[in-house]
């Protein structure tokens, strides 16, 4: 099982606790190779399209679901007054619903530009910048000043925090976070992430990271921690596995072979 909770849960229903094994979430394992240069060719040329200069600050809105981005756009809007050099990569979830956030953000009067139609090498010469390819989110984070997780502010269960946490950034959803509730609830309680319930909480929130840039190092080194702490869950349930799988004659029929993870 992943956690004490859900173990719990299993062996209320009648599972034997000797036979349950708390191994953590294969999640945060699968976070290796976006964080490890080395391991991943695609993200120079991604960032290539995303010279962002030093001094600008970068909303990251990812995995965006309908209803979502006219309230992250509108914040946006807001923002800008204080924050005029301020720039939004709008990720939507769905690839079909490129063109209408596209739309979306110009009919709320920003600059915008498609990722697909951005010069190589050059910061990006737009108030919003919709992400329009698959693939390259997760290694997009590490560009972002503060990142607000998508499918949470709608009743759709939220999307995965972990991409920019590996990145040691700030994080903010919604109130919608089951799909993800124990690892939500976690990086509240650690401080490593901040809940918003409307659009006026997500301006707020958004405003003070951007002017904050201790709560910024704070919060976005909380995050980074828990998931450097939490790694390990592969080998830990490929050791159970292999325990379950011990060689062991069966009259003659053969052997079954120990279980050894692939490197």
């Amino acid at each position: 099982m992943q956690t004490e909770e859900t173990a719990r849960r299993l062996i209320d229903l009648g599972a034997d606790p000797a036979r349950v094994t708390v191994t953590g979430s294969l999640k945060f394992d699968s976070l290796s190779g976006q964080v490890s240069p080395g391991r991943d060719r695609g993200r120079p040329r991604v960032l290539r399209f995303f010279r962002v200069s030093g001094d600008r600050p970068v909303i990251i809105a990812g995995s965006t679901l309908k209803g979502e981005e006219t309230v992250v756009l509108r914040a946006f809007g807001r923002l800008r007054v204080s924050v005029p050099g301020a720039l939004l990569i709008v990720a939507p979830r769905h690839p079909e619903r490129f063109g209408e956030v596209e739309r979306l953000a110009r009919e709320e009067g920003f600059r915008t530009v498609r990722r697909s139609e951005l010069p190589i090498d050059g910061d990006p010469r737009a108030d919003v910048v919709v992400l329009d390819t698959i693939g390259e989110l997760a290694q997009l984070y590490q560009v972002a000043t503060v990142v607000f997780v998508g499918g949470s502010l709608v009743n759709a269960g939220g999307h995965n925090i972990l991409e920019p946490a590996a990145f040691g950034k700030p994080v903010v959803f919604g109130p919608y976070m089951q799909n993800f509730q124990e690892i939500a609830d976690w990086f509240l309680a650690e401080h490593a992430a901040v809940r918003v319930r409307s659009e006026s909480e997500l301006e707020g929130t958004l405003r003070t990271m951007l002017a904050d840039p201790s709560m910024r190092r704070k919060t976005g080194a909380a995050a980074r921690a828990i998931v450097e702490a939490n790694r390990g869950a592969k080998e830990k349930s490929l050791e159970v596995v292999a325990e379950l799988l011990r060689p062991a004659s069966v009259g003659g029929l053969g052997v079954v072979r120990p279980f050894r993870p692939v490197r």
